[in-house]
């Protein structure tokens, strides 16, 4: 139960955040250029509230999963004599309103970001391999220890960067050019593809993990391992009959020796030996492994505040571009809309974030607010970006004729319910039971089976 309640709390969290700030800049540029604005609304459907202390009715409704500012005169093929309307007013003003919305989304990511580099920061992974799954195609290909330099040419500077390419490569084959041994080599991996996949897991995998060092970053007191004579900071070389070399070995060493085992590390550079009894129930083993309260060594970064903004203009930088190159992957083919989230799951992955921690929700609220804000700019005609690239004939001195404007937002309308419903249904499709059920209905409707 506290769980649910976590995630509905982090996303109306999330998006009342990113929908107050996205229609306040329409609402200040409004105000600014001297338009009557006739409603204020956060969410979309029924009003919950309502305020009306001047010419502005503020209100919250029922849906939360937009709002609104309407302006007097908004719809350009009417016309109207209030000065104060939105088609009377200049097209640089019109187009000022227009992008504020959108800009806004942008900063508040850039602000997001900052505070976030400050208290939080981020983890240092070198790019590194330290496990590979036997099950997956990278296992008999890249090596344990390989460091990789660029992943399909393009350049990796650490372990997240790998993450991030192989997001965008689809089914292409990967190359990584790693340094094994002191040489460079160029080593081809065909990806897996995920079948049935959650909304948080990637579309494609390799089967690597980064790699961090079988060192014991930090015990808990009461960790079973501390009557062992194992010290933070000791590394640990070998369990049984196996060499330890990373950490994910180290982990799975634990789950494959069971009994009676002798373990090895170094503390102070003199090796060490210790006998452990490991569990050899599943489930109490289970138990034994949440009880040893013990983790790896994880640099985490913070930055100052010249430094945060640094990191902030990187991460904006970063979303933005992953927004456009995942938008020319769709469009060229080498993406699968698979990859995409709708409505239902950027609120699974909202609540998630929520329940992980707050700056993981704080960083995601930042990632979201930017893909927002950009997509909103897109010339896609219903959307700001669509209402721009229409009034750019008016700065050449001709406005297009109102059947332009109708035939344009009927189709826009038409494009964004269609991929609404597209994305919709990808994500109900995660669901097994919803699945068979839409499979079921999709039968039933054209006589397949």
């Amino acid at each position: 139960m506290t769980y649910y309640l976590i995630a509905a709390v982090g996303f109306i969290f999330v998006f009342g955040l990113v929908v107050l700030v996205h229609e306040g800049g329409h609402f200040f540029l409004a105000r600014l250029n001297g338009v009557e604005v006739k409603a204020f609304s956060l969410g979309m459907g029924p009003t919950l509230i309502s305020y009306t202390p001047n010419e502005t009715e503020y209100q919250i409704s029922l849906i939360p999963l937009g709002g609104y500012v309407k302006l007097a005169g908004e719809e350009l093929t009417e016309e109207t004599d209030n000065p104060r309307a939105f088609s009377n007013k200049s097209v640089w003003a019109r187009i000022s309103i227009l992008v504020a919305g959108a800009l806004c989304n942008i900063i508040l990511g850039f602000a997001l970001y900052m505070p976030l580099g400050i208290f939080h920061g981020e983890e240092i992974l070198p790019p590194k391999i330290g496990f590979i799954n036997q099950d997956m195609p990278a296992y008999g290909e890249l090596q344990v220890g390989d460091e990789v330099l660029a992943l399909n040419d393009k350049r990796i500077n650490r372990f997240q960067d790998i993450t991030v390419q192989n997001s965008l490569l689809g089914d292409a084959t990967r190359k990584f050019l790693v340094l094994r041994d002191g040489e460079e080599k160029l080593v081809e991996v065909e990806p897996y593809r995920v079948e049935n996949r959650s909304v948080f897991e990637p579309t494609h995998l390799v089967g690597i993990s980064p790699y961090m060092p079988s060192v014991i970053g930090w015990l808990g007191e009461d960790s079973p391992f501390k009557e062992l004579g194992i010290e933070e900071g000791d590394r640990v070389v070998r369990i049984g009959d196996q060499d330890i070399e990373s950490w994910q070995l180290l982990t799975r060493a634990l789950f494959a020796n069971r009994g009676d085992v002798e373990i090895e590390f170094l503390q102070n550079s003199d090796l060490v030996s210790a006998r452990i009894t490991i569990p050899t129930d599943d489930a109490e083993w289970q138990q034994w492994v949440h009880q040893l309260q013990w983790g790896p060594p994880v640099e985490q970064k913070r930055y100052g505040l010249i430094g945060s903004l640094s990191f902030a203009a990187r991460e904006t930088n970063q979303a933005i571009r992953l927004l456009f190159q995942g938008l020319w992957g769709l469009l060229t083919g080498r993406l699968s809309p698979e990859g995409l989230a709708g409505p239902v799951g950027i609120i699974g992955v909202t609540g998630h974030m929520a329940t992980v921690g707050f700056w993981p929700l704080i960083s995601f609220a930042a990632f979201l607010s930017i893909n927002l804000g950009v997509i909103n700019i897109l010339p896609i005609p219903v959307l700001d970006g669509g209402h721009i690239m229409l009034s750019i004939p008016e700065l050449f001195g001709r406005r297009l004729p109102p059947r332009v404007f109708e035939i344009a937002n009927t189709i826009g309308l038409v494009f964004l319910l269609g991929l609404l419903i597209f994305v919709t249904f990808i994500d109900l499709s995660r669901f097994e039971f919803l699945a068979g059920l839409g499979r079921g209905l999709w039968s039933w409707l054209t006589g397949w089976i």
